[in-house]
């Protein structure tokens, strides 16, 4: 929390004009959205997300506003003249692109973090070689999010009726597709349990 969770609000801040004393509460709200998306079915959890929606959309609605009153040069600023260029600049069209990047700012960024930290901690030659040539910081990024990448896979709804592989899904079944199991393809990354720094 001190660190990965912390690095991602900062920026996040610096990016979207959001005040550090709010980061904590938009934190809780994206934990809160995730958990509705990833239990399916749950009346509550469905409950407490839409609330976290509506007020992160409120918060998001408060800051376009200003930015649109007050422009910057941040981020936010970019993307809102990118828009007015381009006759988009809705209101909910900038609130649903910084939504997706607060989503993916701060969950899959700040897992990337603390899974890269832990692999390079579990493998100590791999550790010490990043120390000894920091150029290899990006090739120890890109092996840490194959070996324990920050995201595993995404649920999704059965739209109709379905067999695959024998096994039968019923319409509205909710299943988890599991793309982290391509990261362990033998074929594609030989010997797929060790960190290797040298994957091409």
């Amino acid at each position: 929390d001190s660190f990965a969770m912390e690095l991602p609000r900062r920026i996040i801040s610096k990016l979207f004009g959001f005040p550090m004393e709010q980061i904590a509460e938009n934190d809780e709200r994206v934990r809160t959205m995730f958990r509705s998306i990833i239990r399916v079915g749950d009346p509550v959890a469905a409950a407490e997300g839409q609330k976290a929606y509506e007020e992160t959309l409120g918060q998001i609605t408060d800051v376009v506003t200003r930015e649109q009153q007050h422009p910057t040069d941040s981020l936010l600023g970019e993307i809102l003249r990118t828009l007015e260029s381009e006759n988009m600049a809705t209101l909910e069209s900038c609130q649903q692109i910084v939504l997706s990047l607060l989503l993916g700012g701060y969950e899959t960024t700040s897992w990337m973090i603390a899974n890269s930290l832990y692999s390079l901690l579990q493998w100590p030659d791999a550790y010490a070689h990043v120390r000894r040539d920091p150029s290899m910081l990006p090739a120890a990024i890109e092996e840490a999010m194959r070996w324990c990448p920050s995201v595993a896979g995404t649920i999704r709804l059965v739209e109709r009726d379905a067999t695959v592989d024998g096994l039968s899904l019923s319409a509205g079944m909710p299943i988890y597709l599991a793309s982290v199991a391509v990261h362990y393809d033998e074929e594609t990354y030989p010997h797929p349990e060790k960190f290797d720094l040298m994957r091409s």
